[in-house]
């Protein structure tokens, strides 16, 4: 099968800030986003197997247990990612993050809401402004940008109603 065509939407803020700040855990209320630890290996790999969750990555295949824990240990020794899971009513439910991050240049973002129960519930929405109000303030990136496909009709709906706009620039 072929893959749809990525849509890019950047976010831009205006910030003057270019330090990266320390992870720490962002909260609001029953919804929390907590840095991704060794121990929620076993989550990431299952929900990134998942064919839904699947069929909406940029890879052919889920990871196995192996391939995350060498991403992870690589992972402690990068500057440039900033990795979450988003936890609702003390329940890991996704995760959420940025690669390529720069002070200049921003960062790509990435969310997965792995748990099936926690789709359709607001809990992307919530995730989503709770780490952008960390990109932007926190970290004081000038811009996230992000990839999705096509046919993800729900993603391109969330993404527009948080801000993000089509980028005129060819991918």
């Amino acid at each position: 099968s072929s893959l749809s065509p990525m849509l890019p939407c950047p976010m831009r803020k205006n910030l003057s800030s270019s330090v990266l700040s320390d992870v720490e855990p962002l909260m609001d209320g029953d919804l929390h986003l907590r840095p991704l630890a060794a121990q929620d290996e076993e989550y990431v790999v299952r929900w990134r197997q998942q064919p839904e969750v699947l069929s909406q990555l940029f890879s052919e295949a889920g990871p196995t247990l192996d391939q995350h824990r060498r991403w992870f240990a690589a992972l402690s020794h990068r500057t440039d990612n900033v990795e979450f899971i988003i936890v609702e009513r003390g329940n890991p439910v996704g995760s959420i993050g940025l690669s390529g991050v720069s002070p200049e240049s921003g960062g790509e973002l990435r969310i997965l809401i792995g748990e099936t129960s926690a789709r359709g519930r607001g809990v992307a929405s919530r995730a989503l402004s709770l780490f952008l109000d960390h990109a932007f303030s926190g970290m004081g990136l000038p811009l996230v940008r992000l990839q999705f496909f096509a046919d993800n009709a729900p993603a391109d709906r969330l993404y527009r109603r948080i801000g993000f706009v089509d980028d005129p620039t060819p991918v």
